[in-house]
């Protein structure tokens, strides 16, 4: 009798081939367990060679539970990023644990997104697409003190990340980075070159990655504005939920008679390098921008308009949720008034209990009736019970899903914003950006992931 007939097959372990490593969080505690274990090629936990633990902070204690290693890992009142290393067999696993003030107990324990996507430099502004495939940020190569009361010529704005691939290929203004890691501060291109002192331009666009089958992002690949050296870059690059292959952003235009940041949205592929338009010099010596792809978002009023939510309704129309970081600092929103035609409802602010009249609320994020949110230094969530949004009975009472550390040290977590959700064949995928104290009046930018329970 073949044994695959009988059942039996499917239940003999194979020999291990994989050291796998994962996180587990215990309700209301910083704690949280590192658990290590074989892997045969089916994805079922067997025994195997001995595994190793090493916890680069806190208390660390290490036992066995069945064929898995378990690291208990107590940070003690300390925040922020702990390596964690299994090793065994001649195999090597590296996972990073980012430790927050505080975490809803819907979700499990953050850590350091995988691949090319973090390093020295400056992530910001990440996006999921709503498939977990896409990773969308904004991407500095300097540290965030640089344009933090710098010069182009101090040792703040020194070039701490990559410029080259494997992490950062094509980067845009890369030909500006000098070999002892200073940037020429100015536009070639455009004849801005030398810029004034009190203007800072390190290179700068947005990036897309690729899932790989590991779960990690990498296949890095530009999205930017060509022409200009580097020196200019769209903000809060974000997928748009019902569309396909939709995009939205924002972006400063630097040319005469702008009016600050305004959003704007199109169809990408983003399987390649992207330009959103081509700067260059007209006839009469001016600057001009061309090739942009898509529109702006016509939304009819003055004020600066940031980090765009878009999302198609079953209707067609287009809903967008924005904010203000520089003037009004609630979150606003409005409705286009027909499929396509790019002509809205006037723009509302959604009000209190989301819109807090004394914090900052900015980078919405609408997960199905969720509006996820960042309020000052912390990601909220408030129910949406679908009525009117510039009503406030349309909204719960906003609760905290993420929190930074309070205590501004060296190595301590003390911001953490841009959340997006992707849901994937494992389940909802919460992604957003944390700020790590790495020096006086400087932090480290990074993107992190949390998954539900």
């Amino acid at each position: 009798m073949d044994g695959r007939d009988a059942g039996i097959d499917a239940e003999v372990p194979g020999p291990p081939v994989t050291l796998d490593l994962r996180f587990e969080r215990g309700s209301g505690t910083q704690a949280f367990d590192a658990i290590a274990e074989w892997l045969d090629d089916r994805g079922t936990a067997v025994a195997g060679p001995t595994i190793g633990l090493d916890v680069d902070r806190g208390t660390v204690d290490v036992g066995m539970d069945g064929v898995a290693t378990t690291a208990t890992v107590t940070p003690g009142d300390s925040s922020g990023l702990f390596e964690v290393t299994a090793t065994g067999g001649g195999m090597v696993v590296e996972r990073t644990a980012i430790v927050l003030g505080d975490v809803d107990d819907a979700w499990g324990q953050p850590e350091l997104v995988r691949g090319l996507v973090n390093t020295p430099g400056w992530e910001d502004g990440a996006s999921i697409a709503p498939d977990g495939q896409t990773l969308l940020l904004q991407y500095l190569p300097v540290g965030i003190a640089c344009l933090n009361g710098s010069d182009a010529g101090s040792s703040a704005c020194d070039v701490v990340g990559p410029t080259e691939a494997p992490e950062r290929p094509n980067m845009p203004g890369q030909e500006r980075v000098r070999p002892d890691h200073t940037f020429e501060d100015g536009c070639p291109s455009l004849g801005l070159d030398p810029l004034p002192s009190s203007i800072i331009v390190p290179p700068v666009a947005e990036w897309a990655f690729t899932r790989q089958p590991d779960g990690s992002f990498a296949q890095p690949r530009p999205v930017f504005y060509d022409g200009a050296d580097g020196c200019f870059s769209s903000f809060g690059l974000m997928f748009v939920p019902g569309g396909s292959g939709d995009v939205a952003w924002a972006f400063d235009s630097p040319l005469p008679g702008g009016t600050g940041p305004k959003l704007h949205a199109a169809t990408l592929a983003l399987d390649a390098p992207t330009p959103l338009g081509v700067f260059g010099i007209d006839a009469g010596g001016g600057l001009e921008l061309a090739q942009q792809p898509g529109a702006q978002l016509e939304l009819g009023e003055t004020g600066s308009e940031g980090n765009p939510y878009v999302a198609v309704g079953s209707d067609g129309r287009r809903l967008v949720i924005f904010d203000d970081e520089t003037g009004r600092r609630d979150l606003m929103f409005a409705q286009e008034t027909a499929p396509g035609a790019n002509t809205w409802t006037a723009v509302q602010t959604i009000p209190a209990p989301v819109s807090d009249p004394v914090a900052q609320e900015s980078q919405p994020f609408l997960d199905g009736t969720n509006l996820v949110f960042r309020r000052e230094l912390a990601i909220l969530q408030a129910a949406w019970t679908g009525g009117p949004m510039q009503d406030a009975a349309s909204w719960a009472t906003p609760t905290t899903l993420l929190g930074p550390d309070a205590d501004p040290s060296v190595g301590h977590v003390i911001v953490v914003g841009e959340p997006s959700i992707a849901t994937t064949a494992a389940g909802r995928e919460l992604y957003f950006i944390y700020g790590q104290v790495v020096g006086p009046n400087d932090v480290d930018l990074g993107v992190g992931v949390v998954h539900a329970r």
